[in-house]
């Protein structure tokens, strides 16, 4: 076999594993999601795993987020887009406003339910 068939069949391999971990890391997280498992998210859904986000985020549980909770720049620069009144903290009241939104704009065919497709448009549109 010449290096180069042997180069394509590599990176074919490479290739393959990429899409099985991308789309096992796409059904995980909507299997974690979908909390009824009927293959959809819907807006009480969404809210409770997002909830479940805040209060995890809420290092010493004072119901308020504040800057020194998020660690990475890019979460950093969400934080500050989600600090609606820019007083440096975020609040569950915030956090759920902009929730509604997004929803709301994910939610393509306004069924109140955010499905499968409306999801990878989502990230797709996320990763640029």
């Amino acid at each position: 076999m010449t290096v180069q068939i042997k180069s394509i069949l590599i990176s074919a391999v490479l290739a393959f594993a990429m899409i099985n971990l991308a789309h096992s890391a796409e059904t995980k997280a909507r299997v974690r999601l979908d909390a009824n498992q009927d293959g959809a998210i819907n807006f009480t859904e969404l809210q409770n795993a997002k909830r479940q986000r805040f209060a995890a985020l809420d290092s010493n549980r004072d119901g308020v987020l504040v800057l020194g909770e998020f660690t990475t720049r890019r979460v950093q620069k969400r934080f500050a887009r989600l600090d609606n009144n820019r007083d440096g903290r975020l609040s569950a009241q915030e956090w759920e406003l902009n929730l509604s939104a997004n929803f709301q704009r994910v939610d393509q065919n306004k069924n109140g339910v955010l499905e499968r497709e409306e999801l990878r448009a989502m990230r797709k549109r996320h990763r640029g």
